[in-house]
């Protein structure tokens, strides 16, 4: 089970501590990767949560992959399209 696995967690630190206005907390962006998985603790973990938290960094990884490509096809044809 995922209990097992502890979580590496960040100390947050207050706006006025930190001297900024904004919200002093982090958050991940709404991309489909499970970044709470991708922060555990490897050392903690079981093989079967190793084996899950690998697959979750290769979707990641691929989903990168993918979206930078679509980014270079999409620059390349905009450039094509001005000669």
């Amino acid at each position: 089970s995922t209990a097992s696995c502890v979580e590496m967690v960040a100390p947050v630190v207050s706006a006025a501590e930190s001297g900024h206005d904004e919200s002093p907390q982090f958050s991940f962006p709404d991309d489909g990767i499970d970044y709470d998985l991708l922060s555990k603790a490897r050392s903690l973990c079981t093989p079967q949560e190793l084996d899950k938290i690998r697959r979750e960094r290769n979707r990641m990884h691929a989903k990168r992959t993918r979206d930078r490509k679509r980014i270079f096809i999409e620059e390349t044809e905009e450039m094509i399209k001005h000669l």
